[in-house]
């Protein structure tokens, strides 16, 4: 199935970082309050914006994540990916049976992309990912309320906000040349969904989100209209 495929992550793979840290919080194995330092050689380019600030920011972990969503900051990524390791967070993905879903390289690592080292993940993963948030199952009910609260903040609103502005979404999305994802639960009114829709292989971006933009409006017509 096409849901099980597995694709470039782009900076959808944020979320499986996102919920480690707060698992480990919840476990008492990190503190979201911690400050750190980032430094000028833990800076990189893309999206975000620490890369553009003067001097060493002294964030917290909490900024940090925040950060790495609502910006998709990439500094803010791997400095978090530092802090609590390649295979803390994909240990977290095993266990927690986002099996299909790998983290191999930091942001902007052209190095690794061009040795075929990508991060990877599936529409059914972040699916369920987004599931368990909307369900409160996902971490705990005060850490899942407190992600998506995150996630509402994002600052990417090209697609699923373009396409509905009616509604509130809490979402995250990916870019990379040819390539659009957007992931979130979507609530129109009373109601509320979870979406997922993956491009790949555009020749024309502005055209990608055109469609993107055509099968959410769609997708929520039918929702509405099925309840």
């Amino acid at each position: 199935m096409e849901n099980d495929r597995q694709q470039s992550s782009a900076s959808v793979i944020k979320i499986f970082i996102l919920s480690t840290a707060y698992e480990m919080a919840e476990k008492g194995e990190l503190d979201l309050d911690e400050k750190i330092r980032v430094r000028r050689k833990d800076m990189v380019g893309g999206a975000g914006v620490l890369n553009g600030r003067a001097g060493e920011s002294v964030l917290s972990i909490r900024e940090l994540l925040r950060l790495m969503i609502t910006e998709s900051d990439n500094t803010a990524t791997n400095v978090m990916i530092d802090r609590l390791t390649f295979a803390r967070i994909q240990d977290y993905c095993n266990t927690n049976g986002f099996t299909d879903t790998v983290l191999r390289r930091k942001m902007m690592d052209e190095k690794a992309l061009r040795s075929g080292r990508d991060n990877l993940t599936t529409v059914k993963d972040v699916g369920e990912w987004m599931r368990r948030l909307k369900a409160r199952k996902l971490v705990s009910p005060s850490a899942d309320a407190a992600m998506e609260q995150i996630l509402f903040a994002q600052a990417d609103t090209e697609c699923f906000p373009r396409a509905l502005p009616q509604a509130k979404i809490a979402h995250k999305t990916g870019e990379l040349e040819g390539l659009y994802h957007d992931a979130g639960i979507i609530y129109d009114g009373n109601k509320g969904y979870v979406l997922v829709i993956f491009s790949s292989k555009g020749a024309n971006r502005g055209k990608t989100l055109q469609t993107m933009r055509r099968l959410t409006e769609t997708v929520n017509e039918s929702f509405l209209s099925d309840n």
